[in-house]
């Protein structure tokens, strides 16, 4: 059974690990095409009013990208306190079994 909880847990690291570091990368690729079209478009038009609008395509993609680090980011924190929970319960484990070892 504990095989089974530790691919379980192997597996749910690997989703949020790689879900969330392809929707960054898919956010910021898609941001730097965006721009590379609103630069080209900018120069073949050279006009002073189109040069400084973002477009809307431009925050959805920033969005996604930060949303893929922040997920990443959480995961790796819930990795890490868990791991330093399930050590502090073993040594708590081990204390009472050397305290009621002791009592006997």
């Amino acid at each position: 059974m504990q095989l089974l909880t530790k691919i379980s847990d192997i597996r749910g690291a690997l989703i949020a690990y790689l879900g969330g570091t392809s929707l960054s990368v898919y956010g910021f690729s898609a941001n730097a095409v965006e721009a590379a079209k609103e630069v080209a478009h900018n120069v073949v038009s050279s006009t002073v009013e189109t040069a400084g609008q973002v477009p809307p395509e431009s925050f959805v993609n920033k969005f996604v990208a930060v949303a893929g680090i922040i997920f990443v980011a959480g995961r790796l924190a819930f990795d890490i306190f868990k791991y330093f929970d399930q050590r502090r319960l073993i040594a708590y484990e081990e204390y009472l079994r050397r305290k009621r070892s002791e009592e006997r």
